[in-house]
């Protein structure tokens, strides 16, 4: 029996306001957040995170190799 995992991005980007994207869908659930490898990824993805927990999402914060390029 295969497990469905469902995947998301968010709209406009790490420079966009979070509000311009419907968070609903993941209330209550658990959700992984993977930054874009930057200063506004990083900042986005708090914010992103903050959101989520307000709506009793469990958060895990995806930490990114070393190795990976910035963006």
């Amino acid at each position: 029996m295969s497990q469905v995992i469902p995947a998301t991005t968010a709209m406009g980007g790490a420079l966009t306001a979070i509000e311009k994207t419907d968070w609903s869908p993941l209330a209550g659930k658990i959700v992984a957040v993977w930054p874009d490898n930057d200063d506004a990824g990083s900042k986005y993805a708090q914010a992103v995170i903050a959101k989520l927990q307000s709506m009793d999402a469990e958060v895990r914060l995806v930490s990114i190799p070393g190795d990976k390029p910035k963006k």
